[in-house]
């Protein structure tokens, strides 16, 4: 999904999108100066989390028009992760050692993470799929029916045979028009769009991948 903060709201593409501070109120009904927070730096003396200290402040963006909002924390690396301020970490399929130089690419309603180990799509509903460069896989691409310009969308899907389980990434490259891609059979789709450098980073990274198992590119 497209963050709201680039000024378009993922859902009706509206391009008026305003920037609050959500409030939050502490002893005597004072606003604090800050906002709302993830976490607290806890007291010294007394018990729990001081408000005075907040780790992790929260701002809210939403479209004048439909009101649809997104919430981000500023500097999430600075969280601390611990009981003493009540915040676990868990990491999703994807997001381990394997693959620590991963690169988020902008695409609209589904996020792809891209590194030297492997690609990882995450989709709003919570599904996670990756593909690990390293295993065998398989590739297989289409194009759009019709082309117009220097350009055509390729749709990619790769499959992948894990654990009881068929993992399948698919995403579109805007890719440089050629006699190569028009012999790609036509298909009408819809996935998440990648072009300019962070299409080419992604065939290149296929090509070197499809070369590691022996698998022929279509282009």
């Amino acid at each position: 999904m497209r963050d709201i903060r680039e000024g378009i709201c993922p859902l009706c593409a509206h391009q008026e999108i305003v920037e609050a501070v959500p409030a939050e109120f502490g002893d005597g009904n004072m606003e604090l100066q800050n906002g709302v927070a993830v976490t607290y730096a806890p007291r010294w003396i007394m018990g729990g989390r001081n408000p005075s200290h907040p780790k992790g402040l929260i701002r809210l963006w939403f479209c004048r028009s439909c009101g649809y909002s997104q919430q981000f924390v500023l500097e999430p690396g600075e969280v601390p992760i611990d009981a003493e301020h009540r915040t676990a970490l868990h990491r999703g399929r994807g997001a381990g050692q394997d693959n620590p130089d991963r690169r988020r690419l902008r695409t609209t309603h589904a996020t792809l993470y891209l590194g030297d180990a492997g690609i990882d799509q995450d989709w709003p509903n919570g599904a996670v799929h990756s593909v690990r460069w390293e295993r065998p896989f398989s590739i297989a691409m289409h194009r759009s029916p019709a082309t117009f310009g220097p350009t055509a969308d390729v749709h990619v899907q790769l499959k992948q045979s894990q654990a009881n389980a068929l993992a399948i990434v698919a995403f579109t490259l805007c890719v440089t028009d050629s006699p190569e891609v028009q012999r790609l059979a036509p298909l009408t789709t819809f996935l998440p769009r990648l072009e300019g450098e962070e299409a080419r980073l992604v065939l290149r990274l296929l090509h070197q991948a499809a070369r590691l198992h022996n698998i022929q590119m279509p282009l």
